[in-house]
């Protein structure tokens, strides 16, 4: 499945250049737009999907923390766990871009199981967050239209697996 990853050792990831900062200067000035064009899309997709039979919603805020709505994460009930892979390959069939971006709980990836030791089990809702999220984007450039259409589709996908 696309996303899919284990993580050997430990590494770093330090590879902007000047060209890239200056342009990262510049879409921070953008920012305030974008999350609000994030939040907007988030809300829009929550509002749709609630109600839906088979997903948890998160709280996106708490009062003293608001999320950056990078992204829209489903999760699946348990039972729909093992289908994950498969709602993910109907909803991209029908237009609906979608990722796994956390493939595995940190307690799974090879690197900190060995470096310490941890088991399955042993992070219960990291497992079940990884395990069963679905991220639906949310980005500035989705329109309120494609976050309807995402939503029916999503409600009409899960339906057909909840079956």
């Amino acid at each position: 499945m696309p996303g899919v990853y284990d993580i050997v050792t430990l590494g770093f990831n330090y590879r902007m250049n000047e060209m890239q900062a200056a342009i990262g200067s510049e879409q921070v000035r953008k920012l305030p737009a974008f999350l609000e064009a994030r939040r907007r899309n988030y809300v829009a997709l929550e509002t749709a999907l609630r109600g839906t039979n088979c997903v948890h919603f998160l709280q996106s805020t708490t009062g003293r923390f608001e999320s950056s709505y990078y992204c829209y994460s489903l999760l699946l009930d348990e039972r729909l766990k093992s289908k994950r892979a498969d709602i993910v390959a109907k909803l991209n069939a029908r237009g609906v871009g979608t990722s796994v971006h956390y493939p595995h709980p940190v307690p799974r990836i090879m690197y900190y199981r060995e470096k310490y030791g941890w088991r399955d089990g042993d992070f219960p809702v990291a497992a079940w967050l990884s395990d069963c999220s679905i991220a639906l984007p949310v980005a500035p450039h989705v329109s309120l239209d494609d976050i309807a259409y995402m939503a029916t589709v999503c409600k009409e996908t899960l339906k057909e697996f909840d079956a």
